[in-house]
């Protein structure tokens, strides 16, 4: 019986070595959802500190970022100008939609585009970043749940994503009308599952992070947003060359016009989505819990997001029409242009200044005189 109650004790006390080495490893414990008790990698002995989540400092984690004064600074300059400049953005759709549906006399609407499309899903990003950068950005303050942010966070990049695609498909639509390519065809449903696959896998894995927070969570969503980007570039150079190439040739405004918001979108847009990636990968393995680090990458998004979508807006900028420009237009264009500018022009979505337009009617002139001599 000695024998048995001795066992019976050995068995008790190693139990209770093992409950409470697992729980005194981090002494104070660290603050329950705001740090998470990590071994010291390579200690001889076995020392462990709280690893805090993002926004939390502190031997326990229980110390808010928002509590540096000096830091908060940084941060409220940083939402000024994140309010700033996308509110510019918005305002800019809006005269984009503005000249196109209501100066046109109802004819925009008849003139509907899968570009009118990205021009609005642009507008609507901006206005989505205003809003909650006005908020509270990044939950900082913590006015906003950060659940509720991470997804007010995500809105906006899905949608330019999605409106760089709508792009993408003018872009094959017009390499058809151009010259009917059959591969350019085909690749017409491509384009619409991969458009229709950024909203189906960027959301949940939006909701994901909004609910976990986690290095898995945030690693699957910038992946995500890279492979996306890249499929991105991939297709705007393709179809960028073969739009390049039709339109080189052409003596006319309408397609010179185009051909350099072409050169300038193409050129401008790959440096960003390159400088996106590099900053996306290092945000996730070196910034997201460190607190000065994390507001400068984050900046830095900011400011790749603003030029990203300034290249959209610059390749498909509309002007105010105006009578005598439109009249001239249609008075030279049935003798000068050639079938590609005619298509570029029923496009609907380039429009050429006032100095542009004269030096086509000059060139028409020209042109006449020379075919009646």
């Amino acid at each position: 019986m000695n024998r048995s109650l001795l066992i019976s004790l050995a068995s008790v006390a190693i139990l209770l070595s093992i409950f409470s080495h697992s729980t005194a490893e981090c002494v104070p414990a660290c603050v329950e959802g705001q740090g998470i008790c990590t071994e010291v990698p390579g200690a001889t002995n076995s020392t462990f500190f709280c690893s805090c989540t993002t926004l939390w400092e502190g031997p326990t984690c229980n110390i808010h970022w928002n509590e540096d004064t000096r830091w908060m600074k940084v941060v409220t300059a940083y939402q000024i100008f994140t309010v700033v400049v996308f509110a510019a953005i918005m305002f800019w759709c809006l005269f984009e939609c503005f000249v196109h549906f209501v100066l046109s006399k109802g004819q925009g609407w008849k003139k509907w585009s899968i570009v009118s499309y990205s021009v609005i899903l642009t507008g609507c990003g901006a206005f989505i970043r205003v809003l909650s950068f006005s908020i509270d950005p990044h939950s900082i303050r913590g006015i906003l749940p950060l659940p509720a942010y991470q997804i007010l966070y995500s809105l906006p990049i899905i949608a330019w994503i999605s409106a760089g695609f709508g792009i993408c498909i003018f872009w094959m639509e017009l390499n058809i009308s151009l010259h009917r390519v059959e591969f350019v065809k085909s690749l017409r449903p491509f384009l619409i599952t991969i458009l229709i696959a950024c909203w189906v896998f960027l959301i949940p894995t939006s909701v994901w992070i909004s609910v976990k927070n986690d290095f898995a969570s945030l690693l699957v969503y910038n992946l995500g947003i890279i492979i996306f980007l890249g499929i991105f570039l991939a297709i705007t150079t393709i179809f960028g060359v073969k739009l390049v190439k039709q339109l080189k040739h052409s003596k006319f405004g309408s397609s010179k016009v185009f051909l350099k918001r072409i050169m300038i979108y193409m050129v401008g847009i790959s440096i960003i989505l390159v400088l996106v990636a590099i900053t996306q990968v290092l945000f996730v393995f070196f910034a997201n819990y460190s607190k000065y680090p994390y507001v400068i990458f984050h900046w830095i998004l900011r400011t790749e997001e603003l030029g990203g979508v300034t290249m959209f807006l610059i390749l498909f900028t509309r002007r105010i029409p105006k009578k005598s420009s439109a009249s001239n237009s249609h008075q030279s264009s049935p003798s000068i242009a050639n079938s590609n500018d005619r298509k570029l022009e029923r496009s609907g979505d380039i429009t050429l200044t006032k100095e542009e337009e004269d030096r086509d009617v000059e060139m028409g002139d020209s042109t006449r005189i020379n075919s009646e001599s």
